[in-house]
């Protein structure tokens, strides 16, 4: 179950939104089309003083060997400030390190995300398929109940229009896990928190 609290937003246009060529349907399975992303960071305090190469090979071992870092370097996907990373910077407080990726997501059962509930304006309560994620999480980003309700509901407005475009996206309240699946309703609701003065769009 995921519920959304809905912000005011221009009525979506007629047409899909853009977001919808994201996807490819093949053996009942919603796969993603290869992208190119930018991960951005900022310098986290126990980074600053140190060697870029040292902190992201100890932060990510898993992900992250020498021979990618360098490959990165050569095809200038990896930059610090704006400029290519060399082997000897080291992090400054303030430092932006930006790292661009082609992402190849997981494919996920291609079920329907049923809305339940639409009544109110800034909460709407959906049914989530076993086997799909809520939020972006590891190798998922698009492939996701957040992104695919933007991508294929404008009727909702959780877009600015066919564009595709957020505004606010849709913030997390609760959420089951990937491999469950079902609804659920909290009850009572307590009081809205702070978090919502600003009317977001938000997904339980």
């Amino acid at each position: 179950m995921a519920s959304v609290v809905a912000q005011n937003s221009t009525p979506a246009e007629s047409g899909r939104s853009v977001r919808t060529d994201w996807y490819e349907f093949r053996d009942g399975l919603r796969h993603v089309k290869p992208y190119f992303h930018t991960f951005r960071s900022f310098a986290k305090g126990r980074w600053v003083g140190k060697r870029v190469f040292d902190v992201l090979t100890f932060e990510f071992p898993d992900r992250i060997t020498p021979e990618m870092l360098a490959q990165a370097v050569a095809d200038g996907t990896l930059r610090l400030n704006g400029r290519v990373v060399a082997s000897s910077d080291i992090f400054r407080d303030g430092d932006k390190l930006e790292h661009d990726i082609r992402r190849d997501e997981p494919p996920v059962p291609n079920l329907p995300i049923q809305l339940l509930q639409t009544g109110q304006p800034d909460l709407i309560a959906v049914s989530k398929p076993a086997g799909v994620p809520v939020h972006h999480a590891g190798r998922y980003r698009r492939n996701t109940v957040v992104e695919i309700l933007q991508a294929e509901r404008p009727d909702v407005q959780l877009t600015d229009g066919g564009s595709g475009s957020r505004r606010g996206g849709l913030h997390i309240l609760h959420r089951l896990d990937c491999g469950v699946s079902g609804a659920e309703r909290p009850s009572p609701p307590p009081p809205r928190p702070r978090l919502f003065t600003r009317s977001p769009t938000t997904l339980f």
